[in-house]
């Protein structure tokens, strides 16, 4: 697991890339995400899903060579943590009524081009994610949790297809809606 700050927190629109990521495989990775309700700490699975106000969609920008263990060491963070590198939206759906994380669908597309269609096929559920996080530290209100993504980044695409300065990225889950992000090179 790694972390976002906040800075990297951002809404629908244009995403600044900054220079130091431009030239380093810059990928998407369309994810749900679940943000939290209150602070929690050490809860359990029961008590987790109170802890979760809902669910919105977020893309998990990537500046993908440096996370190479033999050129830069593997640092995960740093090649996901930029600023503005952590869209989300465009609206947080409440857990209830978003219902059954099962039966709803994850598609990516760049400018309009499909690279991800699945469904939401977790491998640990939202309840065992924000309690293994919670424990041990205060997860604050208002946390977002990114879940994983399915196949179908550029990096594993043949050939493979790194992100360039003005396309259009679009994440959509059924029941939450559509993230649209234009990625703009400073």
């Amino acid at each position: 697991m790694w972390y976002k700050p906040s800075q990297s927190l951002a809404d629908p629109g244009i995403i600044p890339i900054p220079k130091a990521a431009q030239d380093n495989f810059l990928d998407f990775e369309g994810e749900l995400t679940i943000i939290t309700s209150k602070d929690a700490k050490d809860i359990s699975i029961s008590d987790a899903p109170s802890y979760i106000l809902g669910y919105t969609v977020g893309n998990d920008l990537t500046a993908r060579l440096f996370q190479l263990p033999n050129v830069n060491g593997g640092q995960f963070t740093y090649s996901k943590s930029f600023d503005k590198f952590a869209p989300i939206g465009p609206t947080i759906v409440s857990a209830a009524t978003f219902g059954p994380i099962t039966e709803k669908r994850i598609k990516t597309t760049v400018n309009g081009r499909i690279v991800q269609d699945s469904p939401l096929d977790l491998i640990w559920g939202p309840a065992e994610l924000v309690s293994f996080l919670s424990q041990g530290r205060t997860l604050p209100a208002g946390t977002a949790i990114m879940t994983g993504t399915p196949s179908g980044v550029g990096w594993f695409q043949q050939p493979q297809h790194s992100l360039e300065n003005g396309d259009l990225v679009e994440v959509s889950i059924d029941g939450i809606g559509t993230l649209s992000n234009t990625l703009k090179f400073e």
